[in-house]
Protein backbone atom coordinates (compact mmCIF):
# COMPACT_ATOMS: atom_id res chain seq x y z
CA UNK A 1 0.00 0.00 0.00
CA UNK A 2 3.00 2.38 1.00
CA UNK A 3 4.53 1.53 -2.39
CA UNK A 4 0.91 2.49 -4.13
CA UNK A 5 0.11 5.52 -2.06
CA UNK A 6 4.17 6.97 -2.81
CA UNK A 7 2.96 6.52 -7.05
CA UNK A 8 -0.23 8.15 -6.44
CA UNK A 9 1.43 11.59 -4.33
CA UNK A 10 3.79 11.70 -7.46
CA UNK A 11 1.67 11.21 -10.19
CA UNK A 12 -0.74 14.07 -8.58
CA UNK A 13 2.52 16.41 -7.83
CA UNK A 14 3.27 15.98 -11.64
CA UNK A 15 -0.09 17.13 -12.24
CA UNK A 16 -0.52 19.63 -9.86
CA UNK A 17 -3.76 18.35 -8.22
CA UNK A 18 -4.68 17.71 -4.38
CA UNK A 19 -1.59 15.24 -3.19
CA UNK A 20 -1.59 12.34 -0.37
CA UNK A 21 -1.09 13.83 3.04
CA UNK A 22 2.32 13.13 4.25
CA UNK A 23 0.56 11.83 7.70
CA UNK A 24 -0.53 8.95 6.02
CA UNK A 25 2.29 8.15 3.93
CA UNK A 26 3.91 7.91 7.65
CA UNK A 27 0.75 6.18 8.93
CA UNK A 28 1.47 3.56 6.27
CA UNK A 29 4.59 3.27 6.74
CA UNK A 30 3.92 2.30 10.73
CA UNK A 31 1.85 0.00 9.93
CA UNK A 32 4.59 -2.00 8.32
CA UNK A 33 5.13 -0.35 5.00
CA UNK A 34 8.51 0.62 5.49
CA UNK A 35 10.31 -1.38 2.82
CA UNK A 36 7.15 -0.39 0.61
CA UNK A 37 7.70 2.94 1.10
CA UNK A 38 11.85 2.93 0.85
CA UNK A 39 10.78 1.02 -2.64
CA UNK A 40 8.43 3.53 -3.87
CA UNK A 41 11.07 6.94 -2.68
CA UNK A 42 13.61 5.11 -5.15
CA UNK A 43 11.52 3.54 -7.98
CA UNK A 44 9.49 6.39 -8.35
CA UNK A 45 12.38 9.24 -7.33
CA UNK A 46 9.79 11.36 -4.85
CA UNK A 47 10.37 12.71 -1.72
CA UNK A 48 14.19 11.60 -1.61
CA UNK A 49 15.54 15.53 -1.64
CA UNK A 50 12.81 16.49 1.13
CA UNK A 51 15.05 15.73 3.94
CA UNK A 52 12.22 15.68 6.61
CA UNK A 53 10.19 13.02 5.15
CA UNK A 54 13.15 10.73 5.14
CA UNK A 55 14.34 11.63 8.49
CA UNK A 56 10.74 10.75 9.82
CA UNK A 57 10.39 7.16 7.42
CA UNK A 58 13.90 6.17 8.60
CA UNK A 59 12.91 7.27 12.17
CA UNK A 60 10.62 5.16 12.02
CA UNK A 61 12.66 2.24 9.83
CA UNK A 62 15.07 1.98 13.20
CA UNK A 63 12.19 1.75 15.54
CA UNK A 64 10.60 -1.15 13.81
CA UNK A 65 13.64 -3.11 13.72
CA UNK A 66 14.67 -2.44 17.01
CA UNK A 67 11.00 -3.67 17.85
CA UNK A 68 11.87 -7.12 15.54
CA UNK A 69 15.18 -7.93 18.25
CA UNK A 70 13.54 -7.52 20.85
CA UNK A 71 10.48 -9.53 19.94
CA UNK A 72 12.68 -12.32 18.71
CA UNK A 73 16.33 -12.44 20.44
CA UNK A 74 14.80 -11.25 23.92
Amino acid sequence: MAFFYIGVDKLRAQVQKRRVPETLLWFLTILGGTIGMLSGMHFFRHKTKKISFQLVVTVICIFQMLLLYISFFR
